[in-house]
């Protein structure tokens, strides 16, 4: 019970912090609403997802910093990836596009990829990373900070035997 509830304050701090990040940033304040809906909402589904997970983990003794770190560069770096392959497959389904005749197995292709995706994996994946780490100290904080009254019961939200 406990693990779902920091998984849902994980998603709620994510996606109010790039929110107000994207609202400020925009030229335009309705400028950036179609990325808060079609990039945000879903990043913070992750983000709430890997939450419970980590909060599983730490309540059963076997999460790390370590971790926490990769799953987030892991999380980052494939978010990234799916974006990139939706925007890449609309762009070359498209009629006279400049993708018109691009096969895999064409330099070019090749070229596009270490160019585009490439760099932003990776720089998706240290922001990933970055935010895991955040995520596993402010999760465990959460954890100790909402320990039950009485001592003897479970923390896990298993039932009482």
């Amino acid at each position: 019970m406990i693990a779902q509830k920091i998984g849902r304050i994980d998603a709620l701090l994510f996606f109010v912090i790039w929110s107000c990040v994207g609202l400020l940033s925009a030229t335009h304040s309705y400028g950036a609403l179609p990325i808060i809906v079609f990039l945000l909402v879903p990043a913070s589904a992750l983000v709430g997802w890997r939450g419970t997970v980590s909060v599983r983990l730490i309540l059963a003794g076997a999460a790390s910093l370590r971790r926490a770190a990769i799953d987030g560069f892991i999380g980052g770096a494939a978010f990234v990836l799916v974006i990139w392959l939706w925007g890449f497959s609309n762009a070359a389904l498209a009629a006279g596009t400049v993708f018109d005749g691009l096969s895999p197995w064409q330099f070019e292709f090749w070229l596009a990829v270490a160019t585009t995706l490439l760099p932003a994996m990776g720089a998706a994946g240290v922001v990933g990373a970055l935010h895991g780490i955040a995520f596993f100290f402010l999760n465990r904080w959460l954890i100790r900070a909402n320990t039950p009254v009485n001592p003897d019961a479970p923390t896990s939200g298993a039932p009482v035997t």
